[in-house]
């Protein structure tokens, strides 16, 4: 089950979220302990759900006339792949321990944090926190915040499902 929750008091991101515009989280249990948290961004983002893929896909057709990045839905190639000062868009490792991976990317309009942090063996929050550089990046956010929920959800949610399969 996935709860809506505040920023883990240890997270990479309490020194900057004052400054955030927008910041979420939300808390699970996976059923295989032991995991770190970069397999567990892996898992979550390495295989999105198709409606997942399909509305940003719209996404990206729809603000990039506006002067944000866009980039294709990549796929991360495995947990291993992700290290500090690497990766490509919101996939660009900043920060990797045993407890927390945090990832970020910054454009004109907008910065972008995704952290996922470990609370216990088969607990993680997922946080996102968003500060805006433009009235256009302020304007996107105030949109797309309700879409952003539904997607962090379902993203969560099908990476559940997929390991209670396994």
């Amino acid at each position: 089950m996935v709860q809506p929750d505040k920023l883990p008091q240890q997270s990479q991101l309490i020194p900057i979220a004052k400054q955030s515009d927008f910041h979420d989280a939300f808390t699970f249990l996976v059923a295989k302990q032991g995991q770190t948290p970069a397999q567990v961004y892996h898992a979550i983002f390495g295989q999105l759900p198709r409606l997942v893929q399909q509305l940003m896909s719209v996404r990206n057709k729809l603000v990039k006339p506006l002067g944000f990045q866009v980039q294709d839905i990549q796929a991360i190639p495995s947990a291993e792949a992700l290290q500090v000062g690497k990766g490509e868009g919101l996939h660009r490792v900043e920060y990797l321990d045993e407890n927390e991976i945090v990832c970020s990317t910054s454009e004109k309009h907008m910065r972008v944090w995704l952290s996922v942090y470990k609370r216990s063996a088969c607990q993680f929050t997922i946080s996102t926190m968003v500060e805006t550089h433009s009235s256009i990046g302020k304007g996107y956010l105030m949109a797309i915040i309700p879409f952003h929920k539904l997607v962090a959800i379902a993203s969560i949610q099908s990476m559940l499902t997929r390991s209670e399969k396994q």
